[in-house]
């Protein structure tokens, strides 16, 4: 294993913001070797794009969904992209029991009444949640390249482009992502 390069900047300079990337987090997934499913899951309204100032820097992370995922189990993966953008969001980790909005949240936020089921996650990557527009990986275009890199590898997204709210993916291809974002440079914020 390669050692971490840090690479020290002004914090003053805006383009230079200081990033950790959350690699011990990342890390503990891909040495654990337990049983847990890894899922791709869109996030945001339909028709919408990024305002630029949305983060997902914030632990936990809400993950919504229109029926009850009777699938998704304690500590499964899923890596969250932005509708309307594909950029990934974070990775968060199922940290609780699924729940249903109740009829106060609803009214409170008519959305909920769309996706009423949702559970906790543990965000893995709040430090590159902050920055996550800042970084051009989209799920999208990354089946294509590991695809590419694997001969014979099948991974496909399509049920995405069908409506479809969660896409269980292998795991050889949710490690090709989180590595992908740990391979994100580092910067140490200096400061002076």
């Amino acid at each position: 294993m390669s050692p971490v390069v840090t690479i020290k900047v002004a914090r003053n300079r805006p383009e230079n913001r200081g990033i950790a990337l959350d690699n011990a987090n990342l890390s503990g997934i891909l040495s654990d070797t337990g049983n847990r499913t890894f899922w791709i899951k869109p996030v945001g309204l339909p028709g919408t794009l990024p305002t630029g100032t949305e983060t997902y820097n914030t632990d936990p992370q809400r993950v919504d969904f229109s029926v009850r995922p009777v699938s998704v189990q304690l500590r499964d993966v899923f890596l969250a992209y932005r509708v309307g953008d594909l950029r990934l969001m974070y990775v968060g980790e199922c940290d609780s029991e699924m729940r249903q909005a109740t009829a106060d949240e609803i009214a409170l936020n008519p959305n909920r009444g769309r996706w009423p089921w949702y559970f906790e996650a543990k965000n893995l990557t709040p430090e590159y949640g902050s920055v996550w527009l800042q970084h051009d990986l989209r799920p999208v275009r990354l089946v294509e390249e590991f695809n590419a890199l694997n001969p014979g590898a099948t991974a496909r997204l399509n049920g995405l482009m069908y409506g479809r709210d969660r896409l269980r993916v292998a795991r050889t291809f949710a490690e090709f992502i989180i590595r992908r974002v740990m391979a994100l440079p580092q910067v140490e914020s200096d400061p002076a």
